[in-house]
């Protein structure tokens, strides 16, 4: 039997799965509320941290992003919460230098090539991929209000 934490998981990863943010983004929020994070492992909430940070930066909130992915990585240390939290934070400021955070380690070799993925990406974006995200802008507007 799963407990009623993991079925409201279940049911966020199943809806970012199915490209339906605003509804997994509510339900990852929900179950990242402090009476809830008691009752979960390290596992499933670094799981629902990650993903969070996923849906930010799908909708180009990339601050918010890093501010997930790096949580994520505090709770257990890997490479690839690592490389998410350095690309969210590169994209959230593009014309600043990407420096080292010490709690979030990553080879420099992997940062640069990082950085240099990120600008040959942002110099090839169509602006219709762009315009098909604003109706999430406009969905996330509400629900923040």
């Amino acid at each position: 039997n799963r407990t009623d934490l993991e079925k409201l998981k279940y049911r966020a990863d199943f809806l970012l799965a199915t490209d339906r943010f605003r509804e997994a983004l509510y339900l990852y929020l929900r179950l990242l509320q402090s009476k809830n994070t008691s009752r979960m492992t390290e596992g499933m909430r670094k799981e629902i941290l990650f993903n969070t940070g996923v849906i930010y930066g799908r909708g180009f909130l990339y601050g918010e992003a890093a501010y997930y992915f790096r949580r994520a990585y505090q709770l257990e240390p890997d490479d690839t919460a690592a490389a998410c939290y350095y690309r969210a934070r590169f994209l959230a400021a593009p014309d600043q230098d990407l420096k080292q955070d010490p709690e979030v380690p990553l080879e420099d070799r992997k940062l640069k090539t990082i950085c240099g993925e990120l600008r040959t990406a942002a110099e090839t974006k169509h602006p219709a991929e762009i315009k098909s995200l604003e109706s999430w802008f406009e969905t996330y507007e509400q629900l923040i209000r």
